[in-house]
């Protein structure tokens, strides 16, 4: 490909592994010229709107869960994690009877895209495709966009190992969840959870 479609691929690129690990400052030059440069902060909603154009931090709505894992999930119960947590504090998982969801949403009213392409969904902090769970987030908040808009929403699981097959694509760029149904479901509900929080802040 063309030179700068290349560096348009390595932008993108970037822009994907800052909102993954938000803590990290980025300058990216190029012939020792300043590129672009992305600040730190404490979650990708603080990252996306240094580079999605018109999408304020404001316009942006955070929320945070600790789930069970499906193999326990009839024993735990979903537990709210303040979202002004740093983000460097993550769940562990060296034990796998816990889970984490987080989400950083679009506020319907006023963030929204001609096209689903900031529907994204990362796995233990690394961005992958997920057809099964990027439906559930188009349907889950279809209701709530204008005719013909797609959301913004980006999903990140924190999981054990063992729940992620990353045998579905050579480059380990899609992935299969073991218990997909549980996840689909926990994902609705989160998105419930936070468009009722924005309502009732309104």
């Amino acid at each position: 490909p063309p030179i700068p479609q290349q560096l348009k691929t390595i932008q993108k690129l970037i822009q994907k592994i800052a909102l993954c690990h938000p803590q990290v400052t980025w300058q990216i030059k190029q012939q020792d010229s300043l590129w672009f440069q992305i600040s730190p902060g404490m979650s990708a909603q603080d990252i996306l709107p240094q580079f999605l154009n018109r999408v304020n931090h404001s316009d942006l709505h955070q929320l945070k869960v600790e789930v069970a894992t499906p193999n326990l999930a009839k024993q735990l119960v979903p537990t709210l994690v303040q979202t002004n947590q740093i983000a460097s504090d993550r769940l562990d998982l060296s034990t796998s009877d816990k889970s984490q969801l987080e989400l950083v949403m679009g506020l319907p009213d006023r963030c929204h895209r001609h096209r689903p392409d900031w529907v994204k969904v990362s796995v233990n902090h690394r961005f992958v495709r997920s057809p099964e769970l990027e439906q559930t987030i188009l349907q889950s908040m279809a209701k709530t966009l204008p005719r013909d808009r797609f959301p913004v929403c980006l999903l990140n699981l924190q999981t054990c190992p063992s729940q992620v097959d990353w045998n579905r694509h050579p480059a380990k760029s899609e992935i299969y969840l073991h218990s997909l149904p549980y996840w689909q479901n926990e994902v609705s509900q989160l998105i419930a959870q936070a468009l009722r929080l924005n309502n009732r802040s309104e």
